[in-house]
């Protein structure tokens, strides 16, 4: 019975510890964001990939619209149709407006480009107004 209370309480303490030291803090998404900025523009193909699998990772806490341009040149020109779809997935998981009106864009410019598609008080995505 004196032999309970001995290995009790250090085992409490030790799963006490451990809980405070597994409490993380909470990350810097503007740094981080920044860094990823920065892969981006660096020319080196595989900070560009890792940089999108972490914006399709992260993008809910990010802000990297300013490189959507820059992923976007990657998903048109890449050689390479692996890195052209995780370039595709970074730019559907960014949600840039501007990006998803040029990916739909894209799409009837492969089947039909006479075919425009109208958006709700923007005209249509091939800058015309009213066209059918």
């Amino acid at each position: 019975m004196s032999r309970l209370p001995t290995v009790l309480i250090p085992l409490l303490a030790i799963l006490f510890l451990a809980n405070v030291f597994a409490q993380e803090e909470k990350p810097d998404w503007d740094k981080f964001s920044e860094n990823l900025i920065w892969g981006l523009n660096s020319g080196n193909e595989g900070l560009e990939r890792s940089a999108m699998r972490f914006i399709i990772k992260y993008a809910d806490s990010l802000a990297v619209n300013q490189v959507s341009y820059n992923i976007y040149n990657i998903y048109s020109s890449h050689e390479n149709v692996k890195v052209r779809q995780l370039a595709l997935v970074a730019l559907y998981k960014m949600n840039n407006v501007w990006v998803l009106k040029k990916l739909v864009d894209d799409i009837y410019d492969e089947s039909d480009p006479s075919h425009p598609i109208k958006y709700p008080g923007s005209g249509t995505i091939d800058g015309k107004t009213g066209g059918q």
